[in-house]
Parts: structure tokens; sequence; C-alpha cells
């Protein structure tokens, strides 16, 4: 049995084909914005520290997630230690000593 999207795939192509995709949405947006962020097109490829963050950022900004809930589904393993560092951000961004957006 045929799954939708082969389906949709083998009807593209009888009609001269179609651009495929590979990854997500997530992925492919970040691999438009993290070359002017990290200077590097995978986003996977040099994390950021959360300690350099905390020590150089100046404004912090959550783009369509809940960082707690983001933390429970990690590409790996979730590891949840995180939760420590957005502790630190929120004081930092209550304290105006960092913006959170």
């Amino acid at each position: 049995m045929a799954t939708a999207k082969k389906t949709a795939k083998r009807l593209l192509n009888v009609l001269g084909g179609y651009v495929n995709e590979l990854g997500g949405y997530s992925y492919g947006a970040a691999t438009v914005i993290m070359p002017h962020v990290t200077g590097f097109v995978d986003p996977a490829l040099a994390p950021t520290k959360w300690e350099a963050i905390l020590k150089n950022a100046k404004t912090i900004v959550f783009w369509g997630t809940n960082p707690v809930v983001s933390n429970k589904i990690a590409i790996g393993v979730p590891l949840h230690n995180s939760y420590k560092y957005y502790d630190e951000i929120r004081k930092k961004g209550a304290s105006g000593e960092m913006k959170n957006l």
C-alpha cells in the first residue's frame, strides 16, 4: 500500500518532476539564519556553549520555541541539563543585564 507521500511524488513525477525535501522546516530555517549568527551553515556543526552565551550575550531570541519543552525533545537523547542556564538567563533578563526576546 502506497503512502500519501509516495503517491504525491508519483503524481508529481508524472507531471514533470518536483523538488524533493531534505530535513525539516526548522533545520531549513536554521541553515538560512545560522551563517549570519555563527558563520556556519550547519546548525549542528558547532553549537555555542551555554557558558559562553551567559558570559557574552546581550540579547537572546527564542524564535518559535519554548526552551523548556524543546529541552525535552532534543535531536539526540535529551540530557535535561539546560534548565539551570534558562534560570540564569531569566535572572539576567529580570535585572536588565540581558534582553530576552
